[in-house]
């Protein structure tokens, strides 16, 4: 890409990872991942569960500055 910007996957739907399953988001995932083929990743809404966030950092690097649990099961991330 021009100018060293790099394509990252944001979901194909734009799914609200709180309020989605797991299995559908990481399938929403991967949906988009057959177009944009990247190995970067930023959820939509920066927040998603923790079990989403273990099953898409087996294969996606998490563009942020930082990560916290919010819960025991939710993480929020934090942007520029």
């Amino acid at each position: 890409m021009e100018s060293g910007h790099r394509v990252g996957n944001h979901t194909y739907n734009h799914l609200k990872g709180l309020f989605s399953r797991t299995k559908e988001y990481v399938e929403n995932v991967d949906q988009a991942d057959a177009f944009i083929h990247s190995n970067l990743f930023r959820p939509p809404h920066g927040m998603l569960r923790r079990r989403q966030y273990e099953e898409l950092s087996k294969r996606y690097q998490f563009q942020s500055n930082s990560l916290s649990l919010t819960s025991h099961r939710i993480l929020r991330l934090s942007y520029p």
